[in-house]
């Protein structure tokens, strides 16, 4: 339930901060909508998530080393009504980084919500269990089954040039960019964390004795805030027909460690991002590439944690109306 109230606080916060920014006058030259402004998404990709760790107190075996969410190839679908946008994807049976361990899962949801001058997304993550590699060339992998990874995070960003410069056009194709334009853009992300040991018990695994399984064992809980600043261009040819948009976020913030060790401490955090879309955007019928990287400094109790993301996904998008009746009195 904590953790419940953690995400809906977060939620109802960045929307609230949301509703203090004026809409800009859109500079209809450079920016037009579709007559279909809802519409449905399938999409299909490769993801991976990584979790590094670094010094954790002289522990020799998980000094430098990394712990993977079980997670490849995926395929899955969005739809895009009004104000609301749910996301939800599945991993392909095959395509995992070890296939053997089929009880090691990932699941997550998403939900998104754009207007012109900002974004606003939330989102939850876990992970059932944990591949440690050990060969990657011979497919010699150690699987922690018992380490889960739970997150609930939350993000809103700012575009500044809004009266030229589309979002929606540039990142979901939702909407038409007629003339290339920029933007800086602001963001405030905010992240909560957990890992969590499943028994008391940590299992045969060949090194029992590292000092992260008992720092796990504590189930440490993190509160991440974050303030970025962005930069995108989108390249338009063909009167929006086509496009390429790359773009580049970075920010600091402060963590603050809300159970384990050092509950009290507020540490120093920072991340950064880089991404490009690119595709043809089309009355109907859109479709776009994308790719993502983005990586997180942080902590783990002891030791120092970068986590890694990184995407390359193929979207097919159709272009759907508005029906005449309220969805659940809401949409």
């Amino acid at each position: 339930m904590r953790r419940s109230k953690y995400f809906i606080f977060i939620l109802f916060g960045l929307l609230y901060f949301s509703g203090l920014f004026a809409q800009s006058q859109i500079d209809t030259s450079y920016i037009q909508s579709f007559s279909k402004k809802n519409d449905i998404e399938v999409y299909s990709g490769f993801t991976n998530t990584v979790f590094h760790f670094r010094h954790l107190n002289n522990d020799n075996f998980f000094s430098h080393h990394k712990l993977i969410a079980n997670t490849r190839a995926s395929m899955g679908f969005t739809f895009d009504y009004k104000w609301l946008s749910i996301d939800y994807s599945k991993n392909l049976p095959g395509t995992a980084i070890n296939n053997r361990a089929t009880s090691i899962k990932a699941l997550g949801l998403h939900f998104r919500t754009r207007r012109n001058n900002y974004l606003i997304e939330a989102g939850t993550q876990k992970f059932k269990g944990l591949v440690l590699p050990l060969n990657r060339r011979q497919r010699e992998f150690e699987n922690y089954n018992d380490i889960n990874y739970r997150n609930y995070s939350a993000r809103v960003i700012y575009i500044f040039n809004a009266g030229k410069f589309s979002l929606k056009a540039a990142e979901s194709y939702s909407a038409l960019q007629l003339r290339s334009a920029d933007s800086f853009m602001f963001g405030v992300s905010s992240l909560y964390q957990h890992f969590k040991l499943k028994s008391d018990l940590i299992g045969s695994y060949e090194r029992s004795d590292s000092l992260f399984l008992n720092a796990v064992r504590k189930n440490p809980k993190t509160f991440n805030i974050l303030y970025t600043v962005g930069y995108t261009y989108n390249f338009v040819f063909d009167r929006g027909k086509w496009s390429v948009n790359p773009g580049f976020f970075a920010g600091a913030g402060w963590q603050k460690s809300i159970s384990g060790e050092q509950q009290k401490r507020f540490k120093g955090i920072s991340d950064f991002q880089v991404y490009l879309n690119a595709g043809h955007n089309g009355d109907l019928f859109y479709y776009y590439i994308r790719a993502k990287y983005y990586r997180l400094f942080n902590h783990l109790v002891s030791s120092d944690m970068s986590t890694r993301n990184d995407a390359l996904s193929l979207t097919l998008g159709y272009r759907i109306g508005t029906l005449k009746h309220k969805i659940f009195g809401l949409l």
